[in-house]
């Protein structure tokens, strides 16, 4: 995984992150849901993609191996980054333990605002049904830009998630969702 720390003096943080709404999560391995569960989401403006969080944990069962792509056009569209192989236990918090988990793209990739782009998480390997646990909010989703999917279909339920930019044209803070459960980041700064 890559370190954070070298982006923070640009760094961006956007994405939904439902405060105490988490009530529900999906389990997702080889064969539940298709092997794949995923968010699609907007930048505000052009910056580059460096890495992605999600809050869950590894499943009960966990042995195996993911990936997530960052894909454009549709949940079933171009790859345009990806993380490669990752191994479940080493990457994800706990299985019950949910938590923020970072995770990079091998490769960062520009990304234009006011577009839509798809986050894929794909077991590869290990439990066909308990493998990774991704969190999702089905009391009161509220993202408005981008819904969640479960095996390519898209739900109404949003999942967890952070994306991490750099922008050339960013002063050096750190944006958050208002509370949680705002789209707006304009006033909940960390410098």
């Amino acid at each position: 995984m890559r370190n954070l720390s070298a982006f923070q003096p640009q760094q961006i943080i956007i994405g939904t992150q439902y405060a105490g709404s988490n009530d529900n999560y999906e389990n997702t391995g080889t064969t539940t849901n298709g092997a794949n569960v995923g968010q699609s989401f907007q930048i505000p403006s052009d910056a580059t993609v460096y890495a992605f969080g999600i809050w869950g944990s590894r499943g009960n069962a966990a042995s195996g191996t993911f990936k997530v792509e960052l894909l454009s056009g549709s949940y079933a569209g171009s790859v345009i980054a990806t993380t490669g192989t990752l191994t479940t236990t080493s990457t994800l918090s706990t299985y019950g333990s949910p938590a923020w988990n970072s995770i990079s793209f091998t490769t960062p990739v520009a990304l234009t605002g006011a577009t839509t782009y798809y986050l894929k998480l794909t077991v590869l390997s290990g439990s066909a049904t308990d493998e990774i646990r991704w969190s999702e909010d089905t009391t009161s989703p509220s993202y408005a830009f981008g819904v969640g999917y479960t095996n390519g279909s898209a739900t109404a339920n949003d999942r967890s998630f952070i994306v991490y930019l750099s922008s050339p044209t960013t002063s050096t803070k750190a944006y958050y969702p208002l509370n949680g459960n705002s789209n707006d980041f304009s006033g909940n700064t960390n410098t």
